[in-house]
């Protein structure tokens, strides 16, 4: 393992154990390893590339809100890849009624009535705030 492939897992590892254990872990450490790939990964929400198909998946998570620590109706499954520039994380987030799914349009960082999938990420070395996506 080269040097920026150790400073990644060490990087996705401690994310993973801080900030998954206090969030869907309420005290229980849960752990997946991000799977590195020489493949080109497009965005585009699928799972074309077989490297998301060997890639190790996170599952048994549980609610944020509006109930923490409580199971969800239904299941999520997250995928994490990374190559010598990038991170990609691909979320399955299933319902039996797409249709229900609540949207609602908003600015940044408005509480809004709608399903939310958020990835936050740590920077080890300086621990800055995180960064969020959604």
């Amino acid at each position: 393992m080269n040097k920026v492939d150790l400073k990644i897992t060490w990087y996705i590892l401690f994310v993973l154990l801080v900030f998954w254990s206090n969030l869907l872990g309420q005290g229980i450490n849960k752990r997946v390893s991000a799977t590195r790939t020489s493949e080109k990964i497009s965005i585009d929400g699928t799972m074309a590339e077989t490297s998301w198909r060997n890639a190790e998946v996170a599952t048994d998570f549980l609610e944020r809100n509006p109930t923490e620590g409580r199971k969800p109706k239904f299941r999520t499954e997250v995928r994490i890849l990374y190559d010598h520039d990038n991170i990609y994380v691909l979320g399955y987030c299933y319902d039996s009624h797409p249709d229900s799914i609540l949207t609602q349009l908003g600015e940044r960082d408005d509480r809004l009535n709608a399903d939310l999938f958020s990835v936050f990420l740590i920077h080890i070395i300086t621990c800055l705030m995180p960064s969020g996506f959604q």
